[in-house]
């Protein structure tokens, strides 16, 4: 279904209807996901839609409490999945950079099914470095997190499809941050497509499964992090190359150059899976035939797959040990956030609030275990002495990842002694990692109700 007919469709007065009888006043409706960003390239199967209903000054105005962000604030509707949001909470997003929330403000029309009139959606600049340097701190944490998902969606979920997606989200990312940057709005919903048709070739011709995503990483790291480097120049104001620009100037010198696995030109070879020449540049500068490539990455028997030449690691720059992340968290100072489909959740809470408990936890994203044999999944910092737990909801979110949010406060000693019994004695350090580990237990349970 096209979504120029969305519009004149009549389910959608039935589901405007339905989200003003059983959720509250609905002021806002509109079109987002495949249907925006693929129009005329895929058929989804759902056709996703973002609703905004009032929640008033004292949520009075709601017929049930919404858990934004979780599924249950999700409902179905014919070909129709709808995620609702409380108008608070719509805000709180816009003003953490969230670019779900930014891009609705530049949909085409025959995208907008209502339209939402408040000043503040008309506002938005991203002219004076303040802005700038905030769209660049969110946009590039969200890339970098969507990254990280990609190889664990296909290591952990043996999902190459989601994975695929999740890799040509990273590129849509930093495309519609540049187009933030350079047009002070997005003019093009569909600049990146050609990473969608490069990254599905990809997946599809060299049979990416469990345990590959080192060849995305051959084929793909280095134009990662060219992007980011031009979504950052684009934050100085500099003059960057466009799409095709910097793709001809990356083919440029592959003619003078040899592949070191089959000793044949980069130019003259074309792979049994495609018949067009596939040449992958890694971070080190040093290129090779994809196919070649592929090869040599599966015969490798070594825990960690370098460059045959100089033997620098496929991975980028931001997926080793990188504070973007934690950068992010901390410009917010008040939010956590839960990596969807990590054994782990972040957790930051008011600074300025003297009985809170600041926890940060960091999950191994990589799928092998550490060297050494430890276990890296969770990392404990600044748990004040009187820290006691309860778990509760707040809508207030960053602006990257995840679907529940989770933060810990009250008292936990009860429970405690239910589990363990109340002649155990457990030191206070102990007693931290047994609730970190007991939220990451919950919440990958949560993870595997969800799938």
């Amino acid at each position: 279904m096209r979504p120029t007919t969305i519009t004149s469709n009549p389910t959608i007065q039935e589901i405007i209807a339905q989200i003003n009888n059983e959720w509250g006043p609905c002021i806002s409706l509109y079109v987002h996901g495949s249907s925006v960003f693929l129009e005329d390239v895929v058929t989804p199967k759902d056709i996703d839609l973002l609703a905004i209903v009032d929640d008033g000054v004292d949520d009075n105005r709601l017929k049930q409490d919404i858990q934004c962000d979780s599924s249950d604030s999700q409902f179905q509707h014919g070909p129709y999945e709808v995620t609702v949001y409380t108008k608070s909470v719509w805000f709180a997003k816009l003003a953490a950079m969230d670019l779900t929330m930014i891009t609705c403000a530049y949909l085409p029309r025959r995208f907008v099914l209502q339209e939402f009139k408040d000043p503040k959606m008309q506002q938005m600049t991203w002219k004076d470095p303040a802005s700038r340097l905030e769209l660049v701190q969110s946009i590039w944490s969200y890339a970098e997190y969507t990254w990280k998902k990609a190889r664990r969606v296909l290591d952990r979920w043996r999902d190459p499809y989601k994975s695929s997606k999740n890799v040509y989200f990273v590129f849509r990312l930093l495309e519609l941050g540049c187009q933030l940057l350079l047009h002070d709005k997005i003019v093009d919903f569909q600049a990146a497509n050609p990473w969608y048709f490069e990254i599905q070739k990809l997946y599809q011709n060299y049979n990416i499964q469990s345990g590959d995503f080192e060849l995305v990483e051959a084929a793909l790291a280095r134009s990662y992090e060219q992007e980011i480097a031009r979504f950052q120049e684009l934050a100085l104001q500099r003059n960057t190359p466009t799409l095709e620009e910097r793709k001809d100037n990356s083919k440029g010198n592959r003619g003078k150059e040899t592949c070191s696995i089959c000793l044949y030109p980069c130019d003259s070879y074309k792979s049994e899976q495609s018949d067009t020449e596939t040449v992958c540049t890694l971070l080190c500068g040093h290129t090779f035939h994809l196919h070649c490539m592929t090869e040599w990455i599966r015969r490798e028997t070594s825990r960690k797959t370098t460059c045959p030449l100089c033997r620098q690691g496929f991975s980028t720059k931001t997926n080793r040990k990188s504070s973007v992340v934690q950068q992010e968290l901390d410009r917010q100072g008040i939010q956590e956030r839960e990596f969807t489909g990590y054994p782990a959740t972040i957790v930051v809470q008011h600074r300025n609030d003297p009985n809170s408990v600041q926890v940060t936890v960091r999950c191994e994203y990589e799928s092998r275990d550490r060297a050494d044999g430890s276990d890296d999944d969770s990392l404990t910092r600044g748990v004040n002495e009187e820290s006691e737990y309860q778990f509760f909801m707040d809508g207030t979110k960053p602006s990257f990842g995840g679907k529940r949010t989770l933060l810990w406060k009250g008292n936990q000693r009860s429970s405690r002694k239910q589990r363990h019994g109340k002649g155990e004695k457990r030191s206070h350090r102990q007693k931290k990692r047994w609730a970190l580990k007991e939220a990451m237990r919950i919440e990958m349970r949560e993870v595997d109700e969800r799938m």
